[in-house]
This record gives C-alpha cells, structure tokens and sequence, in this order.
C-alpha cells in the first residue's frame, strides 16, 4: 500500500483491434493514437472504439499478421499535437532507437480529417541529441512528446532526459532538412522512482499551460535494456512543474494502483489530461500490450 500520492484506475476498456499504443494527440474529431509498430495512426473515440485508420508513413516491405516487424518498423513512439487556427498540427517521432531506421519524424495537419502528412528522416537531429547528452546510441528511445507553448519536448526514455527545442526552429528544419540548420536544444535529466532493483523510464508526455506543467508517464519492465520488452512491473504518472525553468523544475511523481492501493503491472505508454472533477486531476492514459492483446484506456484520478 502506498502512503503517498497516486492515480487510482477509475476505468478501464480494452481497445478492440488496437494494439501497441504508443501514443496520443487530441482532436475535435476524437483521440488520434499511434503504434511503434504501424505506419498508421487510429482514430479513437472517446469511448475507444476505433473510427478510422489513416496511413502517415510509407509502406513497409514487410508485415506479419498486419504488424510491421522489429527489423523494418519505424517505431513510432510519441506524438505532439498544436492548435494553428482551427487546424491541428500533429508531429510523430521515431524513437531513434536505431539510426537512422527509427529516425523518421511525420508532420502532419489534421483539419476535419488528416489534411496532410510527409516525412522526414531527421537522423542528424537524433545524433544532435545524443551528442548534447553525451549517451551511448543505444541509449537514445524517445517515448514521449509534448509541445509546451513555443517550445517542444522529447522524452528520452532511457537515460530519463528531457530534450527542449524552440517549434518554429524544429518545423522549420523539417520542412527544408537538407538546408535549414539544426534547432538548438537544451537537456535536463530527471531521477525517477524504481521498482526494486528496476529503473522506471519515461514513457508519454502531454501539457497543461494553465497550471504551467507538462505531465508524463513513466513505465517499469524487468528486460536486459531499454529495447527489449519484458515483465511489466508497474507504471507511474508525474507532473514538472516550472518545466522550462532554469533550474529544471520541480517533479512529482505517483504510482499508477488499483482499488486496492497497490502498484499495477500496467505498462502505461500515453497520456492525455482531462477535465477535473471535483479539483481532481483526472487523466485519460493508454497502455501497450507488447503484442499480448488489445491495448487499454485508463481513466486515472490522483488522490
């Protein structure tokens, strides 16, 4: 039983016929999700069922049971979504976990329906990264993704950085990356709780200007590196508050539990905040089944 804060599981739904999310952008239209192992988002709505599946990346050569296998996917693991008008602007990473396979970025403009989409392999702005945090490349996994006023953030969820960029430098590398310099960006490092011997990562991010805070989630497997899939032993759910700070901010951090208080094997890999009810902060969060099934919708409370 934990004696502290935690998000408490209100709801939970499996997704029929989605697999793998990996994660979640917010339109007038419903909840967009994206899967590592699929060159497609789904269109969700808010009860989960699945509306619409819109192609965003190039065919793979390869699929088996209409999944793209480890060798060939992209590896979409975050997306970050932005109001311009009434249209939104979507921005999907590859986790960069192998260069410069997984190092493709769709920008996208959804407008009553995807509007448009084109790719990008932004290799050199992954190796910027790991350069700047002086990582092993096999250290580099963004999961997370958050646009933050003017700024963008990127989730590394193995080493728990977070890497910040100003968007138009970034939109504006994309759309001319041959030409355009590199964003310049700045890293922090975060420490985040363990499950005994087990490290937690990074594994979702999503914004809340008002309170001036980005929420992320953090999810714990018992696996030999931040590639591999294992046991899930638990998730958590925080908030920086400040984030942009000099200082970094302040973070706080809570175990994702069942009634019963305890820490659920849930691997939670998507957040997305929803409205409060009676002063509670309440999030909508999306789990990955490492190919074990569906995925879930949790509605989670902090109490």
């Amino acid at each position: 039983m934990h004696t502290g804060p935690v998000f408490v599981v209100m709801e939970r739904v499996s997704l029929s016929g989605v697999q793998a999310v990996s994660g979640v952008a917010e339109t007038p239209e419903g909840l967009l999700v994206v899967s590592d192992d699929l060159p497609e988002m789904m269109l969700l709505d808010a009860a989960g069922s699945l509306l619409q599946t819109i192609p965003i990346s190039a065919a793979p050569p390869v699929r088996v049971e209409g999944r793209v296998p480890k060798k060939h996917k992209r590896d979409f693991e975050a997306i970050a979504d932005y109001r311009q008008g009434k249209e939104t602007k979507l921005l999907v990473f590859g986790s960069g976990s192998k260069l410069p396979q997984r190092s493709f970025i769709v920008q996208a403009t959804w407008l009553q329906g995807l509007k448009s989409a084109g790719e990008v392999q932004a290799d050199k702005l992954y190796q910027s990264l790991i350069d700047l945090a002086k990582i092993a490349p096999e250290e580099l996994n963004i999961e997370g993704a958050t646009v933050f006023d003017t700024k963008c953030a990127l989730l590394n969820r193995g080493t728990n950085h977070i890497f910040w960029m100003d968007l138009k430098p970034l939109i504006h590398y994309l759309e001319q990356p041959s030409k355009a310099a590199l964003p310049a960006v700045t890293v922090r490092s975060y420490a985040l709780p363990s499950v005994g011997a087990t490290h937690t990562g990074f594994s979702g991010a999503c914004s809340d200007l008002r309170r001036n805070r980005i929420y992320f989630s953090a999810s714990c497997e018992d696996a030999a590196d931040w590639i591999a899939d294992g046991d899930v032993l638990g998730s958590y759910v925080g908030w920086i508050a400040r984030p942009t700070a000099a200082d970094g901010g302040e973070l706080h951090v809570a175990p994702v539990v069942g009634d019963d208080g305890e820490l659920l094997p849930v691997k939670v890999e998507a957040i997305a905040l929803l409205p409060m009810v009676e002063s509670r902060v309440r999030m909508m969060a999306f789990t990955d089944s490492d190919g074990m099934g569906n995925s879930e919708m949790l509605v989670l409370e902090l109490r």
